[in-house]
Order: C-alpha cells, then sequence, then structure tokens
C-alpha cells in the first residue's frame, strides 16, 4: 500500500535495459483481490473489511482495461484500485523504455495482465468461504472499534452487511 514497491520495480527495469542490457519484466504477487472472484463475492468484501483503515474508498473494483473469456461467458476481472489508477501511466512509460516486439508490451494489457493469482480457483466450498469471510469482516469491526478507529469500523460494519447479503443470496440459488 503505497510502499513504492512497482517504482523499486520499474527503476530495476530501467537500469537492467540500460546498464546490463537485460530485457526485464515485473509482475505482482497480490492474493487480494481475487481476480477472477465477482466484486461483490463476501472474500472481497472481506478484505475490503480488513483494509478498511487504509482509508482507500473502494478498495477492489472493476479492471477498466481487461475483459475475459469463460466458456460462453464474458466478464471483468476485479483488481485493485490502485492499480487500475497507475495503469495508464505504467502502460505509457513501459511503451516509452521498450520497444514494440517485446513480450511485456504485447502481453501487460491490464493490471489483471501484470498479476499472478490462482486462488480463486482454489475455492471448493463458495459457501464455506463467504461464512468465514461474513466472520472476519464482524471480527474487523470489533478490532477497530477497540482500537477506536470509528471511521473503519463504519466502514468494517458496511462491509459486514454486504458480505452477510452475498452468503444469504448463495443460499437462497
Amino acid at each position: 500500500s503505497s510502499s513504492g514497491k512497482l517504482s523499486t520495480c520499474l527503476g530495476q527495469m530501467y537500469l537492467d535495459r540500460h546498464r546490463l542490457g537485460l530485457a526485464s519484466v515485473y509482475a505482482k504477487y497480490e492474493l487480494f483481490p481475487i481476480w477472477n472472484l465477482s466484486i461483490n463475492h463476501p472474500i472481497q468484501i472481506a478484505y475490503e473489511a480488513a483494509t478498511a483503515d487504509v482509508g482507500d474508498g473502494d478498495v477492489v473494483e472493476y479492471d477498466a482495461f481487461e475483459l475475459v473469456e469463460s466458456g460462453s461467458n464474458i466478464h471483468r476481472p476485479v483488481n485493485y484500485n490502485r492499480d487500475n489508477d497507475a495503469f495508464g501511466l505504467l502502460k505509457e512509460m513501459i511503451d516509452k523504455v521498450t520497444s514494440p516486439d517485446e513480450y511485456i508490451r504485447s502481453y501487460y494489457t491490464s493490471p489483471t495482465k501484470m498479476g499472478i493469482n490462482t486462488a480463486g480457483f482454489c475455492i471448493i466450498d463458495s459457501v464455506e468461504c463467504a461464512r468465514a469471510s461474513v466472520a472476519e469482516c464482524q471480527r474487523r469491526v470489533e478490532e477497530f472499534r477497540k482500537e477506536k478507529n470509528e471511521k473503519a469500523a463504519i466502514r468494517a460494519e458496511d462491509c459486514y452487511r454486504r458480505a452477510k447479503a452475498s452468503l444469504e443470496q448463495m443460499l437462497s440459488e
């Protein structure tokens, strides 16, 4: 979260190219948000509750640059809001420091493509994951209240209500 990981990687890529002649690339490994789960999935909502104290607003949003085809369905994957916000500038920078035939230019067409995450494929019991997510949201509300962080507690409470509603919808289907 604004720690400078991306700028460190970009700096290293630049040095690799200009000092060593290496065409290095960048990939991010972040567990959350899980790109191939719905934006309203309780796991995504629990992630928002867990980061309610960061003050990001909507942490998880649809990737504006990517559509994913899965069977006969086409959907937008989700991504971290800062990755979506920064991607246009990042893509422009990559295009300026790389040649048109390089892998990084042709493959990195969205923030989602820059990530490595297959956690969504590992869920074998969606209902149990949803129940755990609701419990996590509730735990975060209590944690933020103990810390006297009312703003985060209110955000986590909203996440709790949304996760609970999502779980109830899953159970009714």
